[in-house]
């Protein structure tokens, strides 16, 4: 199952093909269903035709096309007496995605359909069938049947009597003709699957790294229809996990050992891919161990390139945008710290005054200032460090009740939900178990809480209520916790950047949902904030059950 965040793989009917020679002979003459199976089936060498084809392809293009091996062409022949039978066998082969790629069809087949009724129905089942229409009489005209049986370019009339080698060259070249235009839609379809990844990476909204991580992943996981994957980065002879399809992947780095590719690597028996993702100092990869897409990687593999070559473009954008964002960072901790620092300066100039003047300021209270003060500076670097060290984090997953966890959370806040006047209500559906990292996502509520203190006690509404709960959602796969307060809510763009760090400083160090996001992240989840003005605020985080 799929972590939180992963879209579910693009899944098509659409299965392609190998080199496609499968003829239908049709004709109420057992005779000359015979005599065109064996010119089509015992033929000592090539055709010329086909010889003369590869002459043509070898002058205009060295490169050899995947329809041209260098072998003897090897017919597949079924033969049909009435239109009818040749009918259910079209049907029966197209339904089996074995279709024929050339039918022979007699004009005259008495008792049953003629060749034009035999035809107007088999299109009807199979629009890409190549077909070949023989007769001796001049029954229709040429223009009224394309009329009739459609697609001009997939029909040919042909007088009888003829020539074998004309034969052969119908049967190669109609044939042929098959095989170009279903590869002709194989790519249509995997260059409408890239554009949509390329498209999905391109417009995401990366708001951290490990954003960035997840997305690429789950680019090349749906381009390849499958719900097993892992990206990495190589550091030293040390493979660390950027982001995880479901827990259960962390496993695939033992399947990576050490060496190290720096070219797409493919192995169409098991199905595995390892895609590298060099940008700049990032070493980075994506391992698939199994496609579910049945296509092969011989027509996969150029897609993947450049599916590749856009995944390095998003790295190296959201490396640079982190690298300003930490910049931005390094800004906000400066102007945090200056205003503890000038508070406990003021403070201090205060106790110097007082100790000079004998203030009526009782002393007791102007120390109680102080350690406040020192407090605040301690719980900002305490802060700090979380924020700093939360990048690199990786959650020591173990089975915990969510109930336990949410008990643990508030009894951690206790004072302060008293100091607030909170009135608090917790709700957890019974039986709740979640495969996680306890004191992280103990750590994360414990951010939530407070922070929900701080709005309803800046509020100052009559309602001083926080609600906190938790439920599996209808899969069971994941679960959904939600910390809800009664305060004045926040405006559009507070909400948007709720998550950034250190932009609400207020009374707090604006690191609370910042440090709640990023254990979170590390443990392939989602949190969001719903509010509005006067509406409160509810932070809904869904977590994947292992």
């Amino acid at each position: 199952m799929l972590a939180a965040g992963f879209r579910r793989p693009y899944r098509t009917d659409f299965r392609p093909m190998k080199m496609n020679r499968r003829i239908l002979i049709v004709d109420d003459r057992e005779d000359l269903r015979k005599q065109l199976s064996r010119l089509l089936s015992h033929s000592d060498s090539k055709s010329e035709t086909s010889s003369l084809i590869q002459q043509i392809r070898n002058r205009i293009s060295p490169d050899k096309d995947p329809a041209d091996n260098g072998q003897r062409v090897t017919y597949e022949i079924d033969a049909a007496h009435q239109g009818k039978s040749a009918y259910e066998m079209v049907k029966d082969s197209f339904t089996r995605n074995e279709p024929y790629a050339l039918m022979f069809l007699d004009m005259r087949m008495p008792p049953g359909w003629n060749g034009l009724e035999t035809a107007q129905r088999v299109r009807s089942i199979d629009k890409e069938i190549q077909i070949v229409i023989m007769t001796a009489y001049a029954d229709y005209e040429q223009q009224e049947i394309v009329e009739h049986v459609g697609d001009p370019e997939k029909l040919l009339y042909l007088k009888k009597p003829f020539h074998p080698e004309e034969i052969r060259q119908l049967a190669f070249a109609m044939t042929e003709n098959w095989n170009i235009n279903r590869r002709e839609k194989d790519r249509l379809i995997l260059t409408n699957r890239l554009l949509r990844e390329n498209s999905f990476l391109t417009h995401s909204k990366y708001t951290s790294l490990n954003d960035t991580y997840r997305t690429v992943l789950d680019a090349f996981l749906a381009f390849l229809d499958t719900e097993s994957g892992i990206m990495g980065r190589r550091i030293d002879d040390q493979v660390e996990i950027c982001a995880v399809a479901s827990s259960r992947d962390e496993k695939l780095v033992r399947k990576l050992g050490s060496d190290h590719n720096s070219q797409l690597v493919t192995d169409e028996k098991n199905g595995s891919a390892y895609l590298p993702l060099q940008a700049g100092e990032f070493d980075g990869f994506v391992f698939i161990p199994r496609k579910s897409i049945e296509f092969p990687y011989e027509q996969l593999n150029p897609f993947l390139e450049i599916l590749s070559e856009s995944a390095r473009d998003v790295l190296k954008i959201s490396f640079l945008l982190h690298q300003s964002s930490n910049h931005g960072v390094i800004r906000a901790v400066g102007t945090a710290v200056r205003r503890v620092v000038d508070s406990l300066q003021a403070t201090r100039d205060q106790l110097k005054d007082a100790s000079e003047t004998s203030a009526d300021t009782p002393m007791n209270t102007l120390y109680g200032d102080v350690q406040a003060r020192i407090e605040e500076a301690l719980a900002l670097t305490e802060g700090i460090e979380s924020y700093c060290s939360g990048h690199a984090e990786k959650p020591s997953r173990m089975r915990h009740s969510v109930a336990e966890l949410v008990s643990q959370a508030i009894e951690g806040e206790r004072q302060v939900i008293d100091d607030a006047g909170v009135h608090l209500r917790s709700t957890v559906a019974p039986r709740v178990i979640i495969d996680c990292d306890g004191p992280m996502i103990v750590r994360a509520l414990r951010e939530l809480l407070r922070n929900a203190a701080g709005a309803v006690d800046v509020g100052g509404s009559e309602q001083r209520d926080i609600s906190i709960t938790a439920a599996y959602l209808d899969d069971e796969t994941r679960i959904h916790l939600a910390v809800t307060d009664s305060g004045l809510g926040l405006d559009a763009e507070t909400s948007e950047h709720l998550f950034d760090a250190f932009y609400t400083c207020g009374d707090r160090n604006g690191l609370g949902a910042t440090i709640a996001k990023q254990i979170v992240d590390n443990h392939g989840g989602e949190i969001s904030c719903n509010s509005s003005p006067d509406t409160g605020t509810s932070i809904e985080i869904i977590l994947p059950v292992g």
